[in-house]
């Protein structure tokens, strides 16, 4: 059973048949997919380059032949292109994965007005997050 994803090409290309890893899930793993298809406004194309918006078909393929549910997909998920594993044992997706960051933020405008415990919206591509 097949999955239609939608986004945009951030860096590099996508191309028909191209090996990629979806993810990240809740415990930073990624799940090994292939493209099947890809269709950029309508029409159906064999690759498609950078801030190209595409929807892609794509199948799960590789040892956990599982198929990606509703709940794996999530705000952040991305396609991106296999790793080598280097150690066996460790994932080594799971650099990619942040869960944590300190950041300064500095307020230069606001329509309302700021007082203690106020929390602010922080925007990251897909993901919002209050800080």
């Amino acid at each position: 059973m097949g999955l239609i994803l939608g986004g945009t090409v951030l860096k590099g290309t996508v191309s028909l048949n191209q090996e990629m890893m979806f993810g990240p899930d809740r415990q930073g793993n990624f799940k090994q997919v292939i493209i099947k298809g890809i269709h950029e406004n309508r029409v159906e194309i064999t690759e498609a380059g950078e801030m190209a918006s595409v929807c892609v078909a794509v199948k799960v393929t590789g040892k956990n032949t599982e198929p990606i549910k509703n709940n794996h997909i999530r705000k952040g998920s991305c396609l991106i292109n296999c790793l080598a594993q280097k150690t066996k044992g460790l994932n080594p997706y799971q650099s990619l994965c942040i869960k944590y960051f300190d950041a300064q933020m500095k307020v230069l405008h606001h329509a309302t007005t700021i007082q203690e415990g106020y929390q602010g919206v922080l925007h990251i591509g897909g993901v919002r997050q209050t800080v």
